[in-house]
C-alpha cells in the first residue's frame, strides 16, 4: 500500500514539475 502511494505521489509531483516548465517557456516566448 505504501508502495503505490509512492509512486502516486512521485507522478504527481512529476506532472507538477512539467506544468511550471511548460508555464515558465510559455512564458519566456513572447
Amino acid at each position: 500500500m505504501d508502495f503505490l502511494l509512492k509512486i502516486c505521489a512521485g507522478s504527481l509531483r512529476i506532472q507538477l514539475i512539467f506544468d511550471y516548465l511548460e508555464s515558465e517557456t510559455n512564458k519566456s516566448i513572447p
